[in-house]
């Protein structure tokens, strides 16, 4: 070896003690920040509401109040408010055999009453009906043309009231509680309400950045939300080049927090959030919420043992930049996916895509026998035109008769 390739060998490898190669570059993790943005921003998006059922109700009611008022006195004496009291009768089961269709239905007959007691000034369903002064053969006649309507009425609003308890589960402020729960877990509404002890508990009780993020051997991640991943995948260690590395966003402040006891962890996690673009304006959609988990799980990069988000480039995941930015999870057994494919961030993102999916469905249902309430009272209203044409179709016959 000549005097002057001597000199240069040496040369570099001072060159390569001196300046140690960094194992993660600075934005590494950038195209994991953006999909994990755009998961912890679904909390914040408009969620649609649940269709109102108050329409076919009230269309209901007053089908209701009309067949009321064609009804005979006997029946209507039913529902005589006892010794003028302001409380309508409840189902009286003393009456015998318990009718179960009339004990179904009793409530919405005491209300018909109720709301036909406040018209007698008015008379506002007999005159809708344009049905004042007929005879008691014409109401006896209408009744019997309402009675087809009324059962198809009541069939209808029974199959639109019988999902009521479950859309308790569907309105918009259950479906954002999901995600919530998913992005910081239970206790947090708000970024700023992300507290580190909030951090800890929500992700297994953590107490330092391995145990939270994951470790080589392998050791799987005990974050349960992904403020914990974002922490995990982004944020640096404060001793690691004064926090200045930064694998995610380069416009994110220095790192705060140190690895060996989470101090300051909520801070960093909140300053990333912080940086994410700003969400969508457009309502949320289930394929929406799938469509950015699949994109965010496509970006597991798949290792002996382990399945790492993220970049590891030696012991753990200790946001030092010779170490680990990431969150791994371990894969050697079948009980091991189920930290993964069972995690509660993914898990809850995927039930708040399938309560809008069925959100969806029951707001076509909705719509569809809302529809249906309302032609049947359209129809209910119009009878006495096709009472008039049903004599008059009567007189012509009998006159043809007569001739005959």
């Amino acid at each position: 070896m000549t005097r002057k390739r001597m000199l240069l060998t040496f040369a570099v490898t001072l060159l390569l003690i001196r300046r140690p190669v960094q194992s993660i570059k600075e934005g590494d993790n950038g195209n994991l920040f953006l999909y994990l943005c755009a998961l912890v921003a679904l909390p914040s998006r408009r969620i649609p509401e649940l269709a109102s059922t108050g329409a076919a109700a009230a269309d209901f009611q007053e089908i209701l109040k009309l067949n009321a008022t064609l009804s005979d006195e006997t029946w209507r004496k039913n529902f005589e408010k006892p010794g003028g009291g302001q409380e309508m009768p409840k189902y009286n089961q003393t009456w015998g055999n318990i009718d179960e269709i009339k004990k179904l239905r009793w409530n919405h007959w005491n209300k018909a009453e109720h709301e036909l007691d406040k018209e007698k000034e008015s008379k506002a369903t007999i005159k809708k009906a344009a049905i004042d002064g007929i005879s008691e053969i014409e109401k006896g006649q209408l009744a019997a043309l309402l009675q087809p309507i009324s059962e198809e009425a009541v069939a209808a609003f029974l199959q639109l009231t019988s999902g009521a308890n479950a859309d308790s589960k569907l309105t918009a402020a259950a479906i954002k509680t999901k995600l919530l729960e998913a992005t910081f877990g239970s206790g947090v509404t708000q970024l700023s309400e992300l507290t580190l002890n909030k951090l800890k508990e929500n992700n297994g009780g953590a107490t330092t950045r391995t145990l939270l993020c994951g470790a080589n051997t392998p050791v799987t991640t005990t974050a349960k939300t992904l403020a914990a991943l974002i922490y995990c995948i982004c944020a640096a260690e404060s001793t690691d080049g004064s926090g200045n590395f930064k694998a995610c966003a380069d416009d994110k402040p220095d790192a705060e927090s140190t690895g060996a006891n989470l101090n300051n962890a909520h801070t960093d996690t909140a300053a990333i959030i912080s940086k994410c673009p700003d969400s969508p304006s457009p309502e949320l959609t289930a394929a929406e919420i799938l469509t950015n988990l699949a994109a965010f799980l496509s970006r597991g990069t798949a290792k002996q043992n382990k399945i790492i988000f993220g970049q590891l480039a030696s012991t753990a995941c200790t946001g030092e930049s010779q170490s680990g930015v990431c969150v791994v999870y371990k894969n050697i057994g079948k009980s091991d996916t189920a930290a993964l494919t069972k995690a509660e961030w993914r898990t809850k993102m995927l039930e708040a895509a399938e309560l809008i999916a069925e959100k969806k469905r029951r707001n076509a249902e909705i719509t569809k026998l809302t529809n249906r309430v309302a032609d049947l009272k359209k129809q209910a209203f119009n009878l006495q035109p096709q009472l008039q044409l049903k004599k008059k179709m009567q007189q012509a016959f009998s006159q043809l008769t007569q001739k005959v």
